[in-house]
């Protein structure tokens, strides 16, 4: 097969981010519709070995297409979504070819539909029993479905994230459910909510449902909402574990969404994450009273975090985030040498110095995970090497800024859904992450060689 060349500069300039790919005729008429994670491996894909390894449908899809577009979205999750929504809206004609293969699945809500039309009392009354499933076709006409979706191992992943947010119970009829005095093993791990053992009513198990099915449509503010009201209203009824419970539930949908949009949004706004990426920058630039001369895109913030595990090993992450995206490029790991206690302060200022000495471009900003103690050791570094890199703490408790002031140091707390507030905890767990994987993979290294 030979590579049409006019498609080669739209291939090589797509980002290494989840999103969703057009393939477009020369009409502009769209030919299909995909999702990946990472959109420059997967769309590249189809054009290595000069497409020899692909099938003849796939063949002539590259043949026919003239142009390809793309947008990137913040998780796998709206990638997801997104590419349904536009599966349905231009009904291309390869991914309806393809559906004869039978790898398109929905997301089914069984009894959704039921408890939409007769509402919450009747489904209660009845003892219908919700459940999720997948499922190839819409033959229930009492359940609900969202999709299709192409990609059916893609929709069991986004599943096991989302029970971890709305947890559910494996059985499927009212009948099949155990009345057991101990919780099961998916309730100890967070993955049910103790229906099975009658830890919770069937009206607030359908309310668990009820959130669900608004997350599938997009509407993440609601049910964030609609978990924060129910945490102080349980709170102030002085029923600590339900709080507890949807305290958590709030947090978990923030770590694991990041950022979620509605699907539409996208299409209203193809460059929506630039625009979003932008907002978080200038909004915690100004809240920290730092100019700039730089595009926000060019702006380049570093994460430090330091890992220690009973003196064993202490080591060292630094991320990089370009224009407020990883920059996995520039990522660097460190073990200490000079510490054989664990002295976060100290390993602090050994990989700022090895970093400032170092041939890599300077940072615009430094953010490092932790409180006073720390930054002021990071500042220490700074000066005493001569360098003007500006940089500021996050202290974990209410994920709180620190600055340097002129009478010591300030502390500035953003609200929850800011996007300045998005973008410092995105870099800090991201430094954590990169930390910690690096101390586990010297941890069984050590074990491996002590054995």
């Amino acid at each position: 097969m030979n590579i049409p060349p006019e498609l080669v500069p739209s291939f090589e300039s797509l980002p290494q981010s989840p999103g969703v790919y057009l393939f477009r005729d020369k009409e502009g008429k769209v030919l299909y519709v995909g999702k990946s994670v990472r959109l420059k491996d997967r769309v590249k894909s189809y054009f290595v070995l000069g497409g020899s390894h692909l099938g003849p449908k796939t063949n002539k899809l590259i043949q026919t297409t003239h142009n390809i577009d793309h947008i990137v979205t913040d998780s796998e999750i709206e990638a997801l979504l997104l590419e349904s929504d536009l599966i349905k809206r231009h009904k291309p004609p390869f991914n309806t070819q393809w559906k004869d293969d039978k790898s398109y699945k929905y997301i089914q809500v069984c009894f959704g539909a039921l408890r939409k039309q007769r509402g919450l009392h009747y489904v209660v009354d009845k003892k219908y029993w919700p459940w999720i499933t997948t499922s190839r076709k819409k033959d229930d006409r009492n359940s609900l479905y969202f999709g299709p979706f192409p990609a059916g191992r893609t929709v069991n992943s986004v599943l096991i994230t989302l029970r971890r947010i709305f947890p559910w119970c494996k059985y499927q009829t009212f009948e099949q459910y155990r009345r057991e005095e101990k919780a099961c093993f998916y309730s100890h791990i967070g993955l049910c909510p103790g229906i099975c053992n009658g830890s919770i009513t069937l009206d607030e198990y359908w309310k668990i449902f009820d959130h669900l099915v608004l997350f599938l449509h997009g509407k993440k503010k609601t049910v964030q909402e609609s978990f924060r009201k129910n945490m102080i209203d349980e709170a102030e009824n002085e029923h600590f574990e339900r709080a507890a419970f949807y305290r958590d539930q709030l947090e978990k949908i923030n770590y694991i969404t990041q950022q979620f949009h509605d699907p539409h949004e996208y299409l209203n706004n193809v460059n929506l994450r630039e625009d979003l990426r932008a907002e978080e920058l200038n909004q915690l630039l100004n809240v920290i009273g730092m100019n700039t001369e730089k595009y926000l895109s060019e702006f380049v913030i570093e994460g430090y975090d330091i890992s220690n595990l009973g003196g064993l090993f202490t080591v060292a992450s630094r991320v990089s985030f370009k224009g407020g995206d990883a920059d996995k490029s520039q990522y660097r790991r460190y073990r200490i040498r000079r510490e054989k206690l664990p002295n976060d302060f100290a390993a602090m200022k050994e990989v700022l110095a090895r970093r400032l000495n170092g041939k890599d471009p300077y940072p615009d900003l430094i953010l490092i995970d932790g409180g006073k103690g720390q930054l002021h050791a990071a500042l220490e570094v700074i000066h005493q090497l001569g360098h003007t890199v500006p940089a500021i703490g996050l202290a974990k408790k209410l994920e709180t800024i620190i600055v340097p002031s002129s009478d010591g140091y300030k502390e500035l707390t953003l609200p929850a859904n800011s996007p300045a507030r998005k973008l410092v905890m995105r870099i800090r767990d991201e430094s954590h992450r990169f930390a910690q994987s690096y101390h586990k993979h010297l941890r069984s290294k050590y074990m491996l060689n002590k054995s």
